[in-house]
């Protein structure tokens, strides 16, 4: 397997994983905490950590709040912004004959006879 796959495949399991994660601690956040009233915590180490609920409706969720749908709009327009960048950041090749390519190989096109 080339470093390259290897690397793509690392990265999509560790966001896959990531995002599990994240989404599974605020259902039990959800779950757990959001009873309680803002002011009450969970102590979780006395006089270091305590857990407390709370809610950011700031700007990324607060954009778009009052139109229908908003938040789906606003996350289609984050992929495709993603899609339009993504070409971009994978790797340029150039053709195997091409000069690029021969100054690599040392002069050497491809099949490995000075060219």
């Amino acid at each position: 397997m080339s470093p390259t796959k290897r690397r793509t495949i690392l990265f999509t399991v560790t966001a896959v994983v990531s995002l599990f994660l994240d989404q599974w601690t605020k259902v039990l956040a959800r779950a757990d905490l959001k009873p309680l009233a803002s002011w009450r915590s969970v102590v979780v180490v006395d006089g270091y950590f305590d857990l407390r609920y709370s809610e950011n409706t700031g700007v990324a969720f607060g954009m778009l709040q009052q139109l229908p749908g908003g938040r789906i709009l606003l996350s289609l327009m984050a992929l495709a912004a993603l899609a339009l960048v993504f070409p971009l950041l994978a790797p340029h090749r150039s053709p195997p004959n091409s000069p690029a390519s021969r100054a690599r190989l040392g002069g050497r096109g491809r099949g490995g006879k000075p060219g």
